[in-house]
């Protein structure tokens, strides 16, 4: 177990202005970590569809902070992502607002917007069970990527608790009753 993973991600959306950032880096802490794995577990044990906060955590580069490394350099920090020079570069960082974490049933991301725009931007969605295997948080679910194993997939805690799931067509509300 370590003090903090560090990841490097791609970043998807934006618009068709100035689109989606290069990259993004951020570092998680084993406190996150269970936050992250404890959200996950409400959402499937509650059949939600994802749990979002702030967080200002990341770091998004207009331009990879690896492209002027030479080609051993560019290895190593693709490789291992704490060899990525954070420093806080105007010139190369994007200003963000409405930064925020979004927690899926076996994945996570992070969502903001460039200043000023009202595009979405997204990070490539990470797995949960990596996270929790890095920091021996136990994660009971999930194939070793991260996945939904078939039986927690579509029939939901109805199928499983052998109650029955009603829908009122008039207000669309969901119950579960056993």
């Amino acid at each position: 177990m370590t003090d903090a993973k560090r990841y490097a991600v791609e970043c998807y959306g934006g618009g068709e202005g100035l689109g989606a950032p290069a990259l993004a880096v951020f570092d998680l802490d084993r406190e996150t970590a269970a936050f992250i794995v404890t959200m996950a577990r409400l959402i499937r044990q509650h059949q939600i569809h994802k749990i979002e906060r702030y967080d200002f955590r990341v770091w998004y580069f207009e331009t990879d902070p690896r492209d002027h490394l030479d080609d051993p350099q560019r290895t190593a920090a693709d490789a291992d992502p704490n060899l990525i020079d954070l420093r806080n570069d105007d010139q190369t960082l994007m200003r963000s607002e409405a930064d925020r974490l979004c927690v899926t049933a076996d994945r996570f991301r992070f969502l903001t917007y460039r200043k000023h725009c009202g595009e979405e931007i997204e990070t490539a969605g990470q797995s949960i069970a990596t996270l929790a295997a890095h920091f021996d948080i136990p994660w009971e679910f999930g194939n070793p990527d991260g996945h939904l194993h078939p039986k927690h997939g579509d029939e939901g805690l109805a199928a499983q608790d052998g109650g029955v799931l009603e829908t009122n067509a008039q207000d669309s509300l969901h119950t579960l009753r056993s």
